[in-house]
């Protein structure tokens, strides 16, 4: 059996930011630095794989907007792009620039981030990989492992016997 540790703190931050409201066109300073106090972690974290990212430039904060509030969204970096009022080649380069991540990264660590919520609330994992617009129950427990290093059971046990504790 392989255990998944995260610290308390980390799966605290990963709760309260997964409560945010990113419809909102700007953040909030408070929540700004809890968002940079739960990348800190992240980055300190023995699985330093998931990037949430906070962009300045408008087009890239729309962007993440919408895939934060529209994690099951499986439109095209062309499509978005659109919506958010720039190209596809621009865009890429934007997030490539500022954020230092390709857009499929940037969309897979956003629902990984909902993931580790979602898995909270003791859902079926098929469930919760179809509302976060994965392909199939496989497909969301390879991403999930790939980015935090342990399977989404393996994460839910972990963190479902420190709320125990």
């Amino acid at each position: 059996v392989v255990s998944f540790h995260c610290s308390n703190l980390l799966k605290e931050l990963i709760l309260a930011c997964s409560k945010l409201d990113f419809s909102k066109q700007a953040i909030s300073k408070r929540d700004e630095r809890l968002l940079l106090c739960l990348g800190d972690q992240l980055h300190e974290s023995k699985h330093d794989t998931i990037h949430f990212p906070l962009a300045k430039e408008p087009r890239l904060q729309k962007l993440v907007a919408i895939l934060l509030s529209e994690p099951e969204n499986n439109e095209h970096i062309a499509t978005l792009a659109t919506r958010v009022g720039t190209s596809c080649k621009t865009l890429s380069r934007l997030l490539a620039r500022e954020l230092k991540i390709s857009f499929s990264s940037l969309r897979n660590n956003i629902r990984i981030f909902h993931a580790c919520k979602a898995l909270q609330s003791n859902k079926p994992l098929a469930d919760i990989a179809y509302s976060l617009g994965f392909s199939s129950q496989a497909a969301f427990a390879s991403q999930f492992k790939k980015y935090l290093g342990a399977t989404p059971t393996q994460y839910a046990a972990a963190t479902n016997r420190s709320q125990v504790l």
